[in-house]
């Protein structure tokens, strides 16, 4: 997909375009993220492409929601945008979410954008993709105990995803003061909170 620069103006750190393979020397603003330069000098390489993941999937001022609303395609397309897709198995871990150090770094990195309901949005999403993930998988038990089991636990999993999805909504209230229409708008066009400015509405 073909982006504009312009679509990355409103970041906290707009990473796009960076080209030097030491990204902190290039926005040494990313510095005052004291994990990030951490992550640069333990992953010298990739370093720069794990920065730019990061800021591509969790700045609130990113794109690149808009442009991808499904969580696990996003991260597909952010890791091929930052260059991570490259390194395979360090892709696997920033899309899969299996490193203690990288969840610090993306918790560090939400936390400095001072933004807690942007945060509430992350997080209850990855959960809720998470649990359809579970609910996908096919129930294969032979007895009857263990079916009403299984089944048991999916209805519960769907009830929990029901209250996520209504907190959702409720920090998407907060977050656009509860305008309505302009929620509508942004919900429909998946459209990021910095975007807002520019629509009319």
């Amino acid at each position: 997909m073909d982006f504009h620069k312009e679509e990355f103006q409103n970041m906290t750190f707009n990473v796009y375009g960076a080209k030097s393979k030491d990204i902190l020397k290039e926005l040494p603003k990313l510095t005052r993220i004291e994990i990030l330069s951490k992550v640069a000098s333990s992953y010298k390489e990739h370093g720069s492409s794990i920065i730019k993941y990061i800021c591509y999937m969790y700045d609130s001022g990113s794109p690149m929601k808009k442009h991808f609303p499904e969580l696990e395609q996003r991260k597909k397309e952010c890791s091929l945008l930052s260059g991570l897709a490259k390194a395979p198995e360090l892709e696997a871990v920033m899309i899969n979410m299996s490193s203690t150090f990288f969840l610090q770094a993306i918790d560090e990195f939400l936390k400095f954008q001072n933004n807690r309901i942007w945060s509430m949005i992350v997080s209850n999403e990855e959960v809720f993709y998470e649990y359809q993930s579970k609910l996908l998988i096919k129930t294969e038990e032979d007895r009857d105990k263990d079916l009403l089991q299984a089944l048991q636990i999916k209805s519960k999993i769907m009830t929990d995803m029901d209250d996520i999805n209504k907190r959702l909504e409720g920090y998407y209230d907060k977050l656009y003061q509860g305008d309505t229409d302009l929620i509508t708008k942004v919900i429909v066009k998946n459209i990021t909170p910095e975007e807002i400015a520019n629509l009319n509405v």
